[in-house]
This record gives C-alpha cells, sequence and structure tokens, in this order.
C-alpha cells in the first residue's frame, strides 16, 4: 500500500503478520532483526525506476500482484528434481521446495567432520544463539530494501558453516524448486567459512510449473583470513517468476569470492551483490551471463 510519498510496500501486512509463528519468535535479537526489515523496507518500500540501482528494473508487477507467502508442504518425490538441470554434479545435495528445507529430498551424508549444513528454521527453533554473531550482519538494510523485506520474513533457509582450514572436495548443491502458482518465497542464506577453509556452491533455481510468482533470495557470505568461496548460480525459473537474488559478502584479508550468475528464466531476473573487501588481498570477482528473450528483463 502506499504510505502518501509515493512508495509502495506490497507484502508488509503479511511479514508483520506472520511474525510472531516462525521460528524464533521471542527471542530478543530475532525479534529485532525482524522489526528493523520491517521498519526499512517501511519506510523506502518497493525500489521504484527513479532509484537509480533499479532504473531499468520496473516492479509494477509486484506492486499489483497478489503473491502469497508459501506455507504448505507440497508432495514432491526424488525423481522430480530437475537435477540435470545444472550438470550431473557430485557431492551433498540441499534441496528447497518453495521456500522450504527438504531434509528427506537433500543428501548431506558425505559431508566431512567440521562442514554443517542445516535449516534456518531448524536452528532458529532450536538455537539461535549460535546465529546472533552472523545473521543480520552483512546486509545494509537502508541500501538493499528487498533484502530488508526478506529480513521482515525471516523464516527458512541454508546455513552452511565450514571450520578453519577444511577444504571441501566436492561441492555443495542447492536446488531450489518452486511449484505454485501466486506464491512467494523469502529464503535467507547464510554461509561462513573459516580461516583457510574452500568451498564450492552451486545453486540451482528452477520451477516445476510455468506459475507466476515471486522469489525475493537473500545471501550473507562471511569468509574468514585466507579463505576461498567459488559461488555458480543457474537460475531458470518460470518465465512468469519475478526472481530477485541479493548477496552481500564480507571477505576478510587474503580472502577471495569468486562468483559465476547464468539466468535464462524468469520475468525478471536481478542479481545483486554488495561485496566488502576488509583487508588486504581480500579478492571478488564478479561474471554472469544474461540470455534474455521476448520480454523478459
Amino acid at each position: 500500500m502506499p504510505d502518501g510519498s509515493g512508495h509502495m510496500q506490497p507484502f508488509l501486512e503479511q511479514a508483520l503478520a506472520g511474525a510472531s509463528s516462525f521460528a524464533g519468535a521471542g527471542t530478543g535479537w530475532v525479534d529485532a532483526l525482524r522489526k528493523a526489515g520491517a521498519d526499512a523496507y517501511a519506510v523506502h518500500g518497493l525500489p521504484r525506476r527513479r532509484d537509480e540501482y533499479w532504473r531499468y528494473t520496473n516492479l509494477n508487477a509486484l506492486a499489483e500482484g497478489a503473491f502469497e507467502l508459501a506455507s504448505d508442504v507440497t508432495d514432491v518425490s526424488l525423481p522430480d528434481l530437475p537435477l540435470g538441470a545444472a550438470g550431473d554434479i557430485a557431492g551433498a545435495r540441499v534441496v528447497f521446495v518453495d521456500g522450504r528445507m527438504r531434509p528427506e529430498l537433500s543428501d548431506l551424508g558425505a559431508l566431512p567432520d567440521g562442514v554443517v549444513v542445516e535449516s534456518l528454521d531448524a536452528v532458529l527453533a532450536s538455537a539461535p544463539g549460535r546465529l546472533e554473531p552472523w545473521l543480520g550482519r552483512a546486509v545494509r538494510l537502508a541500501d538493499m530494501p528487498m533484502a530488508a523485506l526478506n529480513t521482515a520474513f525471516l523464516r527458512d533457509g541454508m546455513v552452511i558453516t565450514v571450520e578453519d582450514g577444511i577444504l571441501l572436495n566436492a561441492p555443495i548443491h542447492m536446488v531450489s524448486l518452486t511449484t505454485k502458482d501466486g506464491s512467494m518465497i523469502q529464503p535467507r542464506h547464510l554461509v561462513v567459512l573459516g580461516e583457510g577453509a574452500s568451498v564450492t556452491l552451486v545453486e540451482t533455481h528452477v520451477g516445476l510449473s510455468n506459475a507466476a510468482g515471486f522469489n525475493n533470495i537473500v545471501s550473507e557470505v562471511f569468509l574468514g583470513e585466507g579463505a576461498r568461496l567459488d559461488h555458480f548460480v543457474l537460475q531458470n525459473e518460470s518465465m512468469a517468476r519475478v526472481h530477485l537474488s541479493g548477496a552481500a559478502v564480507e571477505i576478510a584479508e587474503g580472502a577471495s569470492y569468486d562468483s559465476f550468475v547464468l539466468q535464462s528464466g524468469g520475468l525478471i531476473g536481478r542479481n545483486e551483490i554488495r561485496a566488502y573487501l576488509n583487508g588486504p588481498g581480500a579478492d571478488c570477482k564478479l561474471d554472469g551471463v544474461y540470455m534474455g528473450t521476448d520480454r523478459q528483463v
């Protein structure tokens, strides 16, 4: 809804209404983080084309849409997973369906000691204090309005923590499926690599139907001194779906972040990365290929 200044804040009422039922509700710092996201989004609203960073992205489809946060569990089996979309990737697999992690479809058995991949929802429910040093610390809410909205909806996502010195030989492959027409997902991912650790993370985002919807994905990445993250993203969502992705990456001395994004799906596909080089020798490489056709942006 407009606030009298020309700003639009679609989805804010949904976030405020759902906050008390999301995991971690009642934990002081978690409640404060969700509120900070809601407050920032209330001030800035949906980005408009007069905003310099968004001048080529028209989000009227969001302001006019009636997207609802996906809540019920979709019945999906392993044969339904379009794993071939990202090639034959050997390694750990993490599956999300409509924004919720599905352990029964994931395969994390090959991960070595010192590498933990888990659901944000589960950690917020059982041990939220483990996340307090990291969650919400990399994203500047005033500069990333869609990340502010994502923070207001803070519910589920992927948490990866890797101890110092661990070199993971096989990649971690996150598969995110969307299945519902008119659905909205707001995943929040957190990646923390210790000093000297090295990981390859592959993300595949696909839809099982040509359904309209809205993905608003935010990742926070913390790389310790000398750590390395190679991050590959394939977005091949429904041609009727809006897919917005934002990442905030904190890169310590001597660490490196190497990102490659391939986008071929979505009515609107946007990938925004804010990288912060926090010491000598910190390195960041951002590459991508965008294959738009017809009415795609």
